[in-house]
Parts: structure tokens; sequence; C-alpha cells
């Protein structure tokens, strides 16, 4: 009976642990702090801060939920990581993501989103950082739309005929450099579709798509 009371005891400790660690958003209440992970409902993905080799340097990325070594598939803060320990990514009212750096303010933003009923951000199964207006459902802003260096299913790579904006794949700078690096794909509007893989001014790469990317 003792040892059952201690194993019944250590699932409970564990599971405690396990809910004050993990949630299931961002809300303005309730920012996401270092040691916090948000998780996909089925399991597959999940947010929040990391570091390389024990670094001070804190970044807030989405990887694959149990895998290691980690395998990162979109950082936020790609350009300035944080070092406060008090670091935390908040949503303001309207809509807006805002990664803190302690006292130092403000190191990241999702932009301006302009809800007005109060938002709430969440985690897809697609892996795709998602802010939704409370009050409407509405996707206010979504990752999926601001991409790093991989693509995963169900993102599009999307170019905008009307204003020539498009969106691109950009490499890391090293393996423990999550920053801008050389190399850039992207695909060109003409039909059939070409994906260029650039290193500044100069094409490394051209592939012809068989299927066509979203050209709007």
């Amino acid at each position: 009976m003792g040892k059952k009371r201690i194993v019944f005891f250590a699932y409970l400790l564990l599971r405690t642990i396990f809910i004050s660690f993990s949630f299931a958003g961002i809300t303005k209440e309730s920012p996401l702090t270092i040691g916090q992970t948000l998780s996909s409902s089925n399991g597959v993905y999940e947010l929040g801060f990391f570091s390389f080799n024990n670094s001070q340097n804190q970044y807030v990325g989405i990887w694959f939920k149990g895998i290691i070594p980690r395998v990162v598939v979109w950082v936020a803060n790609r350009e300035k990581p944080v070092t406060d320990s008090a670091a935390n990514l908040a949503i303001s009212n309207n809509g807006s993501l805002l990664l803190f750096n302690g006292k130092d303010g403000v190191a990241w933003s999702s932009g301006e989103a302009l809800a007005s009923n109060g938002s709430r951000a969440e985690l897809s199964d697609t892996g795709n950082l998602i802010v939704l207006d409370n009050y409407s459902g509405r996707t206010l802003w979504q990752s999926f739309e601001h991409l790093g260096d991989t693509m995963l299913p169900f993102s599009t790579l999307k170019y905008n005929l009307a204003t020539g904006e498009k969106q691109v794949l950009t490499s890391w700078k090293s393996y423990t450099d999550p920053s801008l690096g050389d190399f850039v794909l992207q695909i060109t509007p003409q039909v059939p579709t070409q994906v260029l893989v650039m290193r500044g001014s100069t094409t490394s790469s051209i592939r012809t798509l068989s299927t066509t990317p979203l050209i709007i």
C-alpha cells in the first residue's frame, strides 16, 4: 500500500508540474514566460523560449514536440534575442504579439492587428501560431504569413502580383544563430513558376514547379 501511495503521489506531482508549465493559449492575462510552453492540441508542435548551448540569449520559437535534438521550424525574434529572465511573450488589446525583454522593453512585435474585442494566440495543429479575435474568431495574424527558413505542410509561398510583395525562406546564419543568413528561397510569378535559391544577387539554383504556388 505504501508503494502505491508513493507512485500515486509522484504521478500527481508530475501532473501538477506539467499543468503549471504548459497551457492552452496566450491571452492578455496569461503571457508566455521562460520555462512555459504552448502546445498544439495534437501534441505535434510546441511554442516556447529556447537557447543554444546554455546561452543567455533566448529566442521564441516553434519546434516539433518531444524530438531530441530539438528541430526548430520558426523563430519570432531571429535578429534580437532576449536576455532577461523576466522576458515574456504577451498580447496587447489590439491583437499584437509583444516580446518583452524585461525592463528593456519590446524586443519584437508582430505589428498592429487592430482587434477591438480582445484577442488570444493559439498554436494550431499545423504548427501555425495564430492570433484570433475573441468575438468574431477572425484571424488577425499568423506565423504562416511570416515564414522563416522552413515550410511546413499547409504553409505556402505567396507572390502578390499587384503589389510585388512576396514571401521567402531565409536561411539561418549558422546552426546556433537563427539570424538572417546568406541564402534566400523565393518563387517567380511567371507560369510555369520557378523556385530560385539566391545568395545575394547571385542565383545558385533554379527549379521549375509542376504545381503552381499561391500567386494572388
